[in-house]
C-alpha cells in the first residue's frame, strides 16, 4: 500500500497555460534609448515571463494618469 500512495502523492494535477498579452508602458524618459532600457528591465522582471518583444517606441506628451482616464470614459 504504501508503494501505490507514494505513486499518487508525485502524481500532480498541476498544468501550464501559455498566456498571450499585450502591454502598453507610458515610461519618463529623457530619451527613446533610455525609455527602451526601462522597458526591456520592466518586462524582463516579470516573473515566468520568457519571451517578448519591444515593437514601437514613441513620444507622448501624455502621462500614465492622463491614460488611466482616457480609459475610464
Amino acid at each position: 500500500m504504501k508503494k501505490f500512495s507514494k505513486i499518487l502523492e508525485e502524481n500532480s494535477n498541476e498544468k501550464y497555460y501559455k498566456i498571450y498579452a499585450q502591454i502598453e508602458l507610458v515610461i519618463s524618459a529623457e530619451n527613446e534609448g533610455e525609455a527602451g532600457y526601462l522597458a526591456d528591465s520592466i518586462l524582463a522582471s516579470v516573473d515566468n515571463s520568457y519571451n517578448y518583444n519591444i515593437q514601437l517606441i514613441e513620444e507622448t506628451e501624455d502621462r500614465i494618469e492622463d491614460q488611466l482616464d482616457d480609459s475610464q470614459k
